[in-house]
């Protein structure tokens, strides 16, 4: 079968609706073609804007959390300013008790 014979190729009977089918093959491949294309783009377009959105969630919680622990740090320094305060008044009021 070295050379193809194409006479011979015409000579062999073909079964009947055999052209509709692989039609009907052929327009089925096309479209789940079509359908992975479409859902390599929606992929493509999705995947980045998910990732900047997670990091920009992640940037806004890590600074909600440092503004929260710069809140309790002042609250911690306020709290140790009224202590000292505290401290220091009770001390001037027995010193003046003393010197009276």
């Amino acid at each position: 079968m070295d050379k193809i014979d194409y006479k011979e190729l015409e000579k062999i009977p073909v079964p009947e609706g055999l052209e509709e089918r692989l039609s009907m093959q052929i327009d089925m491949w096309q479209s789940q073609e079509n359908a992975a294309r479409r859902r390599n783009i929606v992929l493509r377009r999705i995947l980045p804007a998910t990732g900047i959105a997670a990091c920009l969630a992640v940037a806004v919680l890590l600074g909600i959390r440092q503004h929260d622990n710069e809140i309790r740090k002042t609250d911690e320094a306020m709290d140790l300013l009224f202590y000292a305060f505290e401290l220091g008044s009770s001390n001037t009021d027995n010193a003046i008790d003393f010197l009276f």
